[in-house]
C-alpha cells in the first residue's frame, strides 16, 4: 500500500518570522528547490502540546508525533523590499490518520508567539535604556536586530507599544487581559 504525507500549514504573522528566524535555533536546508531555515519543535514544547492539543482528528486516530517541521522563509523579490512567510508542518502518514489545526486555533498561535515576541521587546527596551532619547535608541537597536521595518514597523508604532505596556503594568500584565493589538 503506498503512503503519502500531508501537511498542516499555519501561516504566521511577517514580524513573528523575522523574530523567530532569529530567537530559534535550526539548520539551514533545501526545500522544494528554496533556501530555508528548519527548527523542530517538540511534542513536549510550549508550541508543540499547544498545536498537538489542539489538533483535529478527521476520521482516523492521531498516531505518535515526535515533532513538528517548522519552515521560516524571507524571500528578496525586489532588493527594497522582502516578503516574511511562516509556517508550522505535521507531517503525518496519510495511510494512517488525517488531522488539521482549525482556524479558530490559528490565531492562538500567532498571539502566543506575539506574546513572547512582545516580553522580548519590552525587556530589551526596558534594559538598554533609562530616558526619553535612550529609548528611541533601544528601539532603533531592537528593530536593527530584528529586520522590522522589513515587516511593516515602525519606531513611532513601537514607542507607543513601549510605553502602553508600560503603562498596563509590563510584560505579565497581557496575562490578565486579551492581547492588544498594534
Amino acid at each position: 500500500m503506498k503512503t503519502s504525507a500531508a501537511i498542516v500549514p499555519l501561516t504566521l504573522r511577517p514580524h513573528l518570522v523575522f523574530f523567530l528566524i532569529k530567537e530559534l535555533t535550526g539548520d539551514s536546508k533545501i526545500f522544494a528547490g528554496f533556501k530555508c531555515k528548519t527548527h523542530d519543535l517538540s511534542r513536549d514544547s510550549l508550541i508543540g502540546r499547544f498545536i498537538l492539543e489542539r489538533l483535529e482528528k478527521l476520521d482516523y486516530p492521531v498516531k505518535e508525533i515526535k515533532n513538528f517541521n517548522f519552515f521560516l522563509e524571507i524571500k528578496n523579490p525586489t532588493r527594497a523590499r522582502y516578503i516574511a512567510k511562516g509556517n508550522f508542518y505535521k507531517i503525518e502518514n496519510l495511510g494512517k490518520s488525517f488531522v488539521q489545526l482549525p482556524e479558530k486555533f490559528r490565531e492562538d498561535v500567532n498571539d502566543l508567539i506575539e506574546q513572547q515576541f512582545r516580553t522580548a521587546f519590552y525587556s530589551y527596551i526596558s534594559a538598554n535604556s533609562d530616558n526619553d532619547e535612550s529609548i528611541s535608541k533601544a528601539i532603533l537597536k531592537f528593530v536593527d536586530k530584528y529586520d522590522l521595518f522589513e515587516a511593516g514597523f515602525s519606531q513611532a508604532g513601537l514607542r507607543k507599544l513601549y510605553y502602553r505596556m508600560r503603562e498596563a503594568g509590563g510584560v505579565c500584565s497581557t496575562l490578565q487581559g486579551k492581547l492588544p493589538r498594534k
